[in-house]
């Protein structure tokens, strides 16, 4: 075939659950022209979506390689991608080091300054530097809810627990439907005493977490916050 309809293949097998198939059909459409960057995105898509952590890191670290130097931003969210696949995998050492180059490439980068911040404060790595990229990334983009509730679960997680609910509170209206946001108001507002306003939010995420999540907070229903019921 050739590579685009080999590639088409790919995602449709993807999408029928054939994800060892999508793989190799994606593989062989590459055969010819391996740093066709078009193709090596749509390549990364069939991995992603095929949960395939090491085909993943393959098809970014390829893409990577077709790149210039003046490919900062792109550089930089492939580099943010890669490290979030090694950070499932408990890499934190290797994707501690992709987020430094992230960060040194693109130091203006909201986006970039609150993934590196974030991932290392859950982590309590570094805490007065995580917390540093964290409200740096916020005076860049203080609308977004994501860096907000990153923001304020920092100030939560550091004792500043005054200054996490009114920004949790601006995250979670921003996006009330997120599980994360709403589970880390109800966590800031126990810790605030106002027990009544954190069962209410934990019930609400409640509806739409995930199974470790939906345990946690049945645990924080029934037995209030522990240390061992708080958010990660």
């Amino acid at each position: 075939l050739p590579p685009v309809l080999a590639m088409r293949r790919a995602e449709l097998l993807g999408a029928a659950g054939d994800h060892g198939g999508a793989i190799a059909s994606a593989e062989a459409a590459l055969a010819e022209n391996p740093s066709d960057r078009a193709l090596l995105i749509r390549f990364a898509d069939v991995a992603r979506q095929s949960d395939d952590r090491a085909a993943t890191l393959r098809a970014y670290r390829r893409l990577g390689a077709t790149l210039e130097e003046g490919d900062a931003e792109l550089q930089g969210m492939l580099l943010i991608a890669e490290a979030e696949i090694l950070l499932q995998d408990d890499a934190w050492d290797a994707a501690a080091r992709l987020m430094e180059r992230a960060v040194a490439l693109r130091p203006d980068d909201a986006m970039v300054l609150n993934f590196a911040g974030y991932s290392a404060i859950e982590r309590r790595k570094d805490v007065p530097r995580s917390l540093a990229r964290i409200e740096a990334a916020w005076k860049l983009e203080p609308q977004n809810a994501s860096i907000t509730d990153s923001l304020g679960w920092a100030y939560f997680l550091t004792g500043r627990v005054g200054e996490a609910v009114p920004l949790l509170e601006q995250a979670e209206r921003g996006e009330p439907g997120n599980a994360v946001i709403v589970e880390h108001l109800g966590d800031a507002y126990w810790q605030a005493g106002r027990h009544f306003q954190a069962r209410y939010a934990w019930r609400a995420a409640a509806l739409v977490a995930e199974t470790d999540m939906a345990t946690r907070i049945a645990a924080k229903l029934r037995d209030g916050l522990t240390p061992a019921t708080t958010a990660p």
